[in-house]
């Protein structure tokens, strides 16, 4: 098995997306963005 290299995102304080913050962490190397939809078990 592979051993790939990745990078998480914390979620905003309202428990969505944060977009910027993920936009920032893009690099030239990028080539997936994964977005979990509906982020289970996540609640309010």
């Amino acid at each position: 098995m592979h051993k790939v290299p990745y990078l998480t995102v914390p979620m905003s304080s309202e428990y969505g997306f944060d977009l910027d913050a993920i936009f920032e962490a893009i690099e030239d190397k990028t080539k997936a963005i994964y977005l979990c939809n509906p982020n289970n078990p996540t609640e309010r």
